[in-house]
């Protein structure tokens, strides 16, 4: 990961871990393959999802995953401590994002980890027209959605941001894309201040697409990976870099 992971922490005894907004399993599958002894527990409101993810952790013979159909904001009631807490894209879709991270913290070990992901308003600028227009159309209607995404494939050139995001061509992640009821968007001072105020220690992103080697181009030098100054710097040059959101790994301090 080139991460600033604690000493020996992945290394002692075995862990527990919390995926909160599982979805159809992709991440506690995938955790489960790669981290030995490990004890992962997944939540998600979605029935329908989680019916998903418990068929496919069964073909993938995933062993030591619980899914529990459960609300983050309930997660105090799995009576647990985790060593590890992952939440992916979640937290901007509730109503006060920082709600939901203060019930993860409670139930993550002191010197426990935290995988976050959260919008970036850099990123999804491209994206404000068409959610502000998209806001008097009814979100629950798929004849609508399906209508709006060919109004834009007519209209715009091809060249246009929006016909490079993935989530464009499933109708229901371009619903979720641009017509989401809520959806919180940051940028790295913000993340910074939100880490301060909540006693969380920076320890790097996700190195996604190549992002670190950009990185370490654009200063000369890999020393400033753990630097959010620099990130922010670097950012602003390439305002693109998390358009798949910022995946950041922090560590609640004692």
């Amino acid at each position: 990961y080139n991460l600033s992971l604690p000493d020996n922490f992945l290394h002692n005894n075995s862990k527990y871990m919390l995926i909160a907004g599982c979805g159809t399993g992709k991440e506690p599958i995938y955790f489960n393959k790669i981290l030995n002894d490990c004890n992962i527990t997944a939540i998600d409101l979605s029935k329908s999802s989680l019916s998903y993810a418990i068929r496919m952790s069964k073909e993938e013979n995933s062993s030591n995953i619980k899914f529990i159909n459960g609300d983050l904001l309930n997660v105090e009631m799995l009576k647990q401590k985790f060593d590890i807490v992952i939440c992916s894209g979640v937290l901007h879709h509730m109503k006060i994002p920082e709600e939901g991270l203060k019930k993860l913290l409670e139930v993550t070990k002191p010197g426990g980890l935290l995988k976050i992901s959260l919008y970036s308003k850099l990123a999804r600028e491209h994206l404000a027209d068409y959610q502000k227009k998209a806001k008097n159309l009814n979100c629950d209607d798929l004849n609508t959605i399906r209508n709006f995404r060919n109004e834009i494939i007519s209209n715009e050139n091809r060249n246009n941001q929006i016909f490079k995001t993935g989530d464009f061509y499933s109708l229901h992640e371009f619903r979720d894309l641009i017509f989401h009821k809520m959806e919180h968007q940051y940028d790295i001072p913000s993340l910074e201040k939100l880490f301060l105020k909540n006693k969380l220690r920076f320890l790097g992103f996700q190195d996604v697409n190549d992002l670190h080697f950009k990185f370490t181009e654009f200063f000369k030098t890999d020393k400033n990976l753990y630097s959010l100054h620099h990130w922010n710097i670097f950012e602003e040059n390439y305002p693109k870099s998390f358009y798949t959101m910022y995946q950041m790994w922090l560590q609640k301090l004692d």
